[in-house]
């Protein structure tokens, strides 16, 4: 990471959430570099900043999910992801297994929760990069 402070992108579709993350995350001490509501515009913030680890909805706006998305970033940009959804029936836990991800969080969530998912997320990825 460049800075002591983690970098993180929100790609969630509702607002509601995204403001509820964000205040957790900034009270954790992380930086919340913004927040897309779609697989297109979470790739154009990938692409302007400089992101350490994006949460992801699984269902977004547009005809790229969240899962998709996550293959994507960890290919291209190479950083964690965190799932967090509220549907987690068979069929998207199968998918999910399959992706490349470092936590998943079912809504509503535990602040607790999502701060320690990215602090082992940031963890094991950053041990992974120094093997």
């Amino acid at each position: 990471m460049s800075s002591d402070k983690a970098r993180i992108l929100i790609v969630e579709d509702e607002d509601i959430v995204v403001f509820d993350i964000e205040l957790i995350l900034e009270a954790a001490g992380f930086d919340v570099v913004g927040s897309a509501s779609s697989a297109v515009k979470a790739i154009q913030k990938l692409n302007e900043e400089q992101i350490d680890l994006a949460i992801l909805d699984i269902r977004l706006e547009g005809k790229i999910d969240g899962i998709t998305l996550a293959d994507t970033i960890s290919k291209i940009y190479k950083i964690p992801v965190i799932f967090l959804t509220a549907f987690s029936c068979k069929k998207i836990l199968d998918r999910a297994k399959i992706s490349t991800h470092y936590g998943f969080l079912v809504k509503p969530f535990n602040p607790e929760t999502l701060v320690s998912n990215i602090e082992i997320a940031l963890y094991k990825h950053k041990s992974a990069e120094e093997k």
